[in-house]
């Protein structure tokens, strides 16, 4: 399959600086630039999604879209799985409501863990077929 490249969030966790008050202000935080990915071997996580269907239908909905599911657990060690940041949602307290708090605390999570953010816009397009892609680029 060929390969994809799409505008992808990451997290730089590391760089702190031992002489700061908070060490961890120091570290590159959350940055952004085109990455080359292998549908192959990827996998896209969603994360509470409502009404989406059965594991089996949403494997079709996104083979449809040349993105594969992983089939066996033993096969996902050879996926790199992504999350969508509008496609993700964590149960927020009182006090992290207003910044979504926890939300930002999964994504961080699933960017260390297993890699890689992306916007749904950014990842929309990339996925589009060639054909919609290039409407897109002359409107």
């Amino acid at each position: 399959m060929k390969p994809l490249t799409i505008r992808t969030g990451y997290y730089q966790q590391f760089d702190s600086d031992g002489s700061r008050d908070v060490p961890a202000e120091a570290v590159g935080g959350w940055k952004e630039a085109p990455l080359t990915f292998d549908l192959d071997r990827m996998a896209v996580v969603v994360m509470d999604a409502v009404d989406c269907g059965s594991p089996d239908e949403l494997a079709v909905a996104l083979s449809q879209h040349g993105v594969p599911a992983p089939g066996k657990r033993d096969s996902c060690h050879r996926v790199r799985a992504v999350a969508v940041r509008q496609a993700v949602t964590a149960i927020e307290s009182r006090e992290s409501a207003r910044t979504e708090a926890h939300e930002e605390a999964a994504l961080w999570l699933v960017a260390l863990s297993y890699g890689f953010v992306f916007d749904l816009d950014a990842f929309t397009r990339a996925i589009a077929p060639e054909d919609a892609r290039c409407r897109a680029a002359t409107t």
